[in-house]
């Protein structure tokens, strides 16, 4: 940290800067192993990594569980989701990992994928994804997901 007379002026991170000093490959996560959760373990538990995951006494994550159509696709759309953004966080300190990154692709398609879903079968899930309906943005004319009851 470097300073000046009113305190310090901003951190430097004590990493290897050297490409050869930075060998990722003892702490590399293998997609294929037992190291990750599955999407829906992820979602329960907060992060994909398990060796990440420490849980809080004897506190034990509830299973999620849907009543209905549209609560499935919503927690899924969530598990899929949070599990490619976990991925794509570590890939942005290792983006060379293959594995990972076909895993990302996998998750993300799938998150898409059913977001797609959930558009068509239900209303809108993001404003981006609303439609002209009548020359009335669709988003303001439906309730929000997360004001209704499903």
């Amino acid at each position: 940290m470097y300073y000046s007379n009113y305190g310090p002026l901003f951190f430097v991170p004590t990493y290897p800067l050297e490409p050869e000093m930075r060998n990722h490959e003892t702490v590399k996560y293998d997609p294929m192993s037992k190291d990750l959760f599955s999407p829906d373990e992820a979602l329960e538990k907060g992060n994909i990594f398990k060796n990440q995951y420490q849980g809080y006494k004897n506190y034990m994550p509830g299973k999620l569980e849907s009543k209905n159509e549209q609560q499935m696709l919503l927690l899924n759309i969530d598990a899929y989701s949070g599990a490619a953004h976990d991925l794509k966080l570590y890939l942005d300190v290792y983006p060379n990992d293959k594995r990972v990154l076909d895993l990302f692709l996998e998750y993300n398609k799938k998150a898409n994928e059913l977001i797609t879903e959930y558009n068509s079968k239900y209303d809108a899930l993001m404003a981006s994804s609303a439609k002209d309906v009548n020359g009335t943005f669709s988003w303001v004319l439906t309730p929000s997901v997360w004001v209704t009851r499903i």
